[in-house]
């Protein structure tokens, strides 16, 4: 049997694209300004069925601390402590609401930035 090589940088695309094609789906927003209280809200893709599991994962950094509190039905679900430095926290639970609504509270954080990625399972 006769095998021809694959080109190096098609075998490296090929590969790249099976790897995106199997990672997780998830979105990601940014925290504007980390010296102000924010509200942030955001929900299931369109077309996802129902959910079952939410996963957070809080990353940047933050001068000063904060507290980022997970709300349920209006709520609290679930408080974090942000400390000075680099953060990069992850959360995942049990989730049935289609919608998530995070409440950022700075204590004294005067600047960084702060990213939070997430993504309902279903």
């Amino acid at each position: 049997m006769n095998h021809r090589p694959i080109h190096p940088p098609l075998l490296l695309l090929l590969i790249v694209l099976l790897l995106a094609g199997c990672r997780p789906q998830g979105d990601a927003i940014m925290i504007s300004d980390v010296g102000k209280e924010e509200f942030l809200s955001f929900g299931k893709r369109t077309g996802q069925q129902g959910v079952k599991e939410l996963h957070l994962h809080l990353e940047g950094q933050l001068d000063g601390s904060a507290q980022l509190v997970l709300l349920r039905e209006g709520r609290p679900h679930h408080v974090e402590n942000l400390t000075e430095g680099t953060v990069d926290l992850r959360w995942r639970g049990d989730w049935t609401p289609d919608r998530v609504r995070l409440h950022y509270l700075p204590v004294g954080a005067a600047s960084g930035t702060l990213r939070v990625s997430y993504r309902f399972v279903d």
